[in-house]
């Protein structure tokens, strides 16, 4: 749902554009590609937690920066989030933090953390992500101003195929347990606060790269 809805937003903005230049067709064209491979990648993932007794994902590990991963699922969504009135930004975020992780599979956590604050939302999506590091660990903080979730709900919705009591849209309750293994696959954990009409905060939380290793050419 997630990269489809953004090559739709991108296709449609695109189209819009009656003087738009070739670089920029050409850039709409490569986001689409790169989105679609991604949405086969999802799809694959999808029917593997659906089939298996355990989510059981494939990952590969090398140095990946959190904040360059977060960077680009913001821009990913920017344009869908626009278009609807509203905004997603990034705060209080450093230039570089360093993880032990899976670059692809911590993109997907943040696209679908992402995508639930703009598909559970009855108004303008209004999104704040920031980056930090906190007890040894990297923080990745996703907070929206959407319905909220009710309280009894919360202790489910990490589970398979659990969803709120307010259903939206036609996912089947997998993206959540999908986020919650990719991150304790790469060692770390995710949790999530919410209120009724105010809106959800999300945090994953992942080790940061051993000490010995940042000193040898990659900075926190």
């Amino acid at each position: 749902r997630t990269p489809l809805s953004i090559m739709r937003s991108e296709a449609e903005i695109t189209l819009r554009n009656s003087n738009a230049k070739i670089d920029d067709l050409r850039h709409g064209l490569d986001r689409v590609v790169r989105l679609s491979s991604l949405m086969g990648e999802m799809i694959e993932d999808m029917l593997q937690v659906a089939r298996a007794e355990e989510p059981m994902l494939q990952t590969h590990i090398e140095p990946v920066d959190v904040v360059l991963a977060l960077r680009e699922c913001v821009g990913d969504f920017q344009l869908l989030i626009e278009a609807d009135g509203g905004y997603i930004r990034i705060t209080d975020t450093p230039e570089s933090i360093m993880i032990e992780g899976d670059e692809t599979r911590l993109k997907q956590a943040i696209r679908i953390v992402l995508d639930n604050a703009v598909c559970y939302s009855s108004h303008a999506p209004e999104v704040e992500v920031s980056a930090r590091i906190e007890d040894g660990e990297a923080v990745i903080a996703i907070s929206d101003n959407g319905d909220g979730i009710a309280s009894e709900d919360i202790p489910y919705l990490f589970q398979r195929f659990r969803r709120g009591s307010k259903k939206v849209g036609s996912g089947q309750g997998l993206g959540l347990s999908i986020a919650r293994s990719i991150t304790e696959t790469m060692g770390g954990s995710i949790g999530l606060e919410s209120r009724l009409n105010v809106g959800t905060s999300v945090k994953l939380r992942l080790p940061l790269m051993p000490v010995e290793k940042t000193e040898n050419g990659h900075s926190t």
